[in-house]
């Protein structure tokens, strides 16, 4: 597809770079503008549209590179972050990388580079402008005194067997002194300000802040002191979940935010918190909870999430107020818009994500009682498309997390689909995932207490009986249908999140047809739409862009 060459389209040098590293690295797609039309780049890309197209961010890892970095990349001068993370890249650290101006993070963990690390990126990273990754390439070096291979580890050859004792201690203190040098190196990136994570349109350095103007996702650092403001000395706790407490706040502009404060008690730590900052910059979608900001000051984990005035989706429905009591219309509009935020993770995404803890108190409510996915900080990146499965210890919340990842600790995208199952099944009964037995007290796995009666053809004794019996019965039945094949033991049997969206939708379609017809009127198209119409449902593509 061509490209029109103007201040409307990406810049020509960007392009013709992102063509060579396309040929070079045998990588698929990359059609059309990279950056255009604004809000659907390249998955791969973070772009900046002001004052014309811009490529600020361009994330690789996990897609099996091979051979050396190449110079083409170069070429993207506005680029401040560079993931060429969990790759097979080998050769030498180019010195151009060091020569990109706006460059503020560059990750290049897990690869096979070679030699010493260029003196200017090292001084770059001292000096805290640059935030520089090399962890688990061995054969790197940080000083010029590689052998001529670049192995970082000095070897005696077979050929010098002869060489004296000095000569061996003297090489081996040396390797000992890389490692130790790659150690306090390691020690002090992590101790590094978080700041340089945050991606931004024209993130400035400058007295050891980095500070965002973006407009386009809206994501800024803020300090301690401002928190404390915006929150109003963190008077209004609204939620604790396993991150800490989650306080009411109010930014300059008006907007109310959630401001979720690490506990010294909680279970998630640095890594849990680096990986919700970097993946929520990432991912933008109807159905996701928008990221605003974090503060890291000090011992001051916080992040900063839109707000969402109706709570959670478990409090809505464990809510005896009458005025709290969702119609079935009202649940499958969540559940459909929750599916969605999975499918985008599942699908959108590259490379695809795993979010490893769905549940209802992870799915939040706006005022319109729309669903937005929530809590990424269990979440993980595939690490590669080839790959079935990801081997990791198991994470997640009892009566959620899949048996099959419990069991054998191989993870995959089925076990978010095992754990929205779940969630299915409590939004169409109205109980917690783990039921217990009012006179006995016996725990009840809800897949354990709703199977039965499924087998006995008894929804009623099934659903909700809030609900009153308002509700069309084949659109009842497809949920739990839908929400049994989720739950299925075996992973390979249960539906991928597509598949759940396109039932779902059926399901809701099938809802509207019997409050159409219960009320005996429709809507013209020229009036608003009420909400017991009939609806064609919007393309996803307007949510989020087609994989690429």
């Amino acid at each position: 597809m061509g490209l029109v060459r103007n201040r409307s389209s990406s810049q020509p040098q960007q392009v013709d770079a992102l063509m060579d590293i396309k040929k070079e690295y045998a990588l698929k797609g990359w059609l059309g503008d990279p950056c255009l039309p604004k809000g659907y780049s390249w998955d791969v890309l973070i772009c900046s549209n002001a004052p014309f197209p811009r490529i600020i961010s361009l994330n690789l890892q996990g897609y099996e590179l091979m051979g050396e970095i190449l110079r083409a990349l170069g070429n993207l001068q506005e680029i401040q972050i560079l993931n060429l993370a969990n790759n097979r890249l080998n050769g030498a650290i180019p010195e151009f990388l060091a020569n990109l101006p706006n460059l503020v993070s560059l990750d290049l963990r897990d690869n096979n580079l070679s030699g010493p690390v260029p003196r200017t990126l090292l001084y770059k990273n001292n000096s805290g402008s640059l935030f520089l990754s090399i962890e688990g390439n061995p054969r790197l070096c940080l000083s010029n005194s590689c052998d001529q291979s670049g192995d970082s580890k000095l070897r005696v050859h077979k050929r010098h067997q002869k060489v004296s004792l000095v000569v061996i201690i003297a090489s081996s203190l040396g390797g000992v002194l890389v490692i130790v040098s790659l150690l306090v190196m390691v020690l002090l990136l992590k101790r590094r300000k978080l700041r340089v994570l945050i991606l931004s349109e024209a993130a400035t350095v400058g007295k050891g802040k980095l500070r965002s103007s973006s407009t386009m996702s809206g994501s800024q650092a803020f300090t301690y002191s401002e928190i404390v403001s915006i929150t109003n000395n963190f008077q209004n706790a609204i939620g604790r979940g396993g991150y800490g407490t989650v306080f009411h706040g109010c930014l300059k502009d008006g907007r109310q935010v959630a401001v979720k404060m690490r506990s010294d008690s909680s279970r998630q730590g640095l890594k849990q918190f680096m990986a919700e900052i970097e993946l929520s910059v990432r991912v933008h979608h109807k159905y996701l909870n928008t990221f605003l900001g974090f503060c890291e000051d000090g011992n001051n984990m916080i992040l900063i999430y839109e707000y969402m005035s109706n709570g959670n989706l478990q409090a809505t429905l464990s809510d005896g107020n009458s005025s709290r009591i969702m119609n079935w219309e009202q649940r499958l509009k969540i559940a459909l818009g929750a599916a969605q935020g999975l499918e985008y993770l599942h699908c959108g995404c590259k490379p695809p994500i795993i979010h490893r803890d769905v549940k209802t108190s992870n799915i939040l409510l706006n005022e319109r009682m729309e669903a937005k996915l929530a809590d990424f900080g269990l979440s993980k990146a595939w690490p590669n498309e080839v790959d079935t499965h990801i081997s990791t210890a198991v994470v997640g919340t009892p009566g959620y997390v899949d048996p099959e990842y419990y069991i054998t600790n191989k993870l995959n995208e089925k076990s978010d689909v095992y754990s929205f199952g779940i969630v299915l099944l409590e939004i169409l009964s109205g109980q917690p995932s783990i039921i217990i037995d009012g006179q006995t007290q016996e725990r009840i796995h809800i897949v354990q207490w709703i199977t039965p009666n499924l087998e006995k053809g008894d929804i009623q004794s099934v659903v909700d009986r809030r609900m009153q019996g308002g509700y069309d019965m084949n659109s009842v039945w497809k949920v739990a249908e839908i929400a049994m094949a989720c739950t299925q033991k075996i992973g390979i049997k249960r539906p991928t999140m597509s598949e759940v969206v396109n039932e779902l939708k059926g399901s809701l379609n099938l809802e509207f047809a019997r409050s159409s017809k219960t009320n005996s009127r429709r809507q013209s198209r020229s009036q608003p739409m009420n909400s017991s119409d009939p609806i064609e449902f919007e393309d996803d593509s307007l949510f989020y862009p087609s994989p690429r």
